[in-house]
């Protein structure tokens, strides 16, 4: 597939009070004015191995549990994000939403290890925080690591740990938001998100580490240069982005600021004893 669609604001909105169900329904028509006939609800269901009627059942919420391989299925037909089918993915806002775009990696950049991760059983958990604009854009605020390696089930009560406490946190700031009791405790969350991926890694697959440095390299890169433009109270133009987006990675290899050109930090604000 060629083409990517972004989902528009109202589509967003639709999507972030429905279902399952009908979230696979709102993605599928999106995608069925774009491309046609490639996604009927018929030609969807052949394509991913159920029949045309489950699939309708499904799109009409009459069944209420679509089952993981089907939801796996169904996000790597429309190249989504698996994260769009769930609640979760819609409590901040609007984020932008891409429909039909495939991750390429460049065959030189694939430089193995000789360590197979899908034979590894405990892992470093890197939990990072990060502040998200009204417009999507992020700002990486925190990062930490563990120093010991943890199992699948040890790292799973960390993250349930951090979804309670995000959740407790949400009660008390903006109670009028949970009008009725969640039906899943934080545990059970956790263990949906993490079997969807943990069972699926065709699809939610593993990083090259040699491609994640450099990714992070020029992300690094786009991000001085865009926080810059923030700073200086630009508006950016779709080409400006798309020109920071772009950047060539060999010159995202190749950062030097001078120190005298650098920005003053931005303070964090002051609480009053009143604010605390």
């Amino acid at each position: 597939m060629q083409t990517s669609i972004q989902v528009s604001e109202e589509q967003f909105h639709l999507l972030a009070i429905s279902d399952v169900g009908p979230r696979i329904r709102v993605l599928r028509e999106v995608l069925y004015s774009q491309f046609g006939d490639a996604y009927t609800s018929k030609n969807v269901a052949i394509r991913i191995g159920i029949s045309p009627p489950t699939l309708s059942a499904i799109e009409r919420g009459e069944t209420k549990d679509c089952p993981s391989k089907v939801l796996h299925s169904i996000s790597k037909d429309f190249h989504v994000d698996i994260d769009v089918f769930f609640d979760d993915f819609y409590t901040l806002g609007y984020r932008k939403i891409l429909l039909g775009t495939e991750i390429e990696a460049d065959s030189d950049t694939y430089l193995p290890s000789g360590v197979n991760p899908l034979q590894e059983t405990e892992f470093t958990c890197i939990v990072g925080v990060a502040l998200q604009a009204s417009n999507g854009d992020r700002r990486f605020m925190y990062e930490r690591r563990t120093s010991v390696k943890l199992t699948i089930e040890q790292y799973t009560v960390l993250i349930a740990d951090i979804e309670n406490s995000v959740t407790t946190l949400e009660m008390l700031v903006s109670p009028d938001i949970f009008s009725s009791p969640s039906k899943m405790s934080a545990l059970e969350k956790v263990m949906m998100q993490l079997n969807l991926r943990y069972n699926a890694p065709s699809l939610i697959g593993w990083i090259p580490k040699a491609v994640y440095d450099r990714q992070m390299i020029k992300l690094h890169e786009i991000g001085e240069k865009y926080t810059n433009h923030l700073l200086e109270g630009d508006i950016l133009s779709q080409e400006e982005t798309n020109s920071l987006i772009n950047i060539k990675e060999d010159a995202a290899s190749n950062i030097s600021v001078d120190p005298s050109k650098r920005k003053k930090h931005v303070k964090m604000p002051k609480f009053t004893k009143e604010e605390k």
